[in-house]
């Protein structure tokens, strides 16, 4: 157990600081896309710490928040100029 929680703040270490290069690269080009990139790192490694710290409730919550993030980053971002299929991505995360 001690092995795998010192892996989880290892890779949460490594989530904030990719966020926060992710963030200084946000302040110079103020796209939004760029942001929801930025809060789906942070937001990440704030669910491996309610794993690390075993508040599981807390992580499945935030694991739904994370990935509605993540499908709103991949929407605005890679289908801009074509029909996405954004809403059954997102009926298949809440479910």
């Amino acid at each position: 157990m001690y092995q795998a929680a010192f892996l989880f703040i290892i890779f949460l270490v490594f989530r904030v600081i990719t966020g926060a290069f992710l963030f200084a690269k946000w302040r110079e080009t103020k796209k939004l896309n760029l942001l929801l990139l930025v809060i789906f790192f942070f937001m990440n490694a704030l669910t491996l710490l309610f794993l690390v710290f075993g508040n599981l409730m807390l992580y499945d919550v935030n694991t739904i928040i994370t990935m509605i993030i993540g499908l709103v980053f991949i929407d605005r971002t890679f289908y801009q100029d074509r029909k996405s299929p954004f809403k059954l991505l997102l009926a298949l995360t809440l479910v």
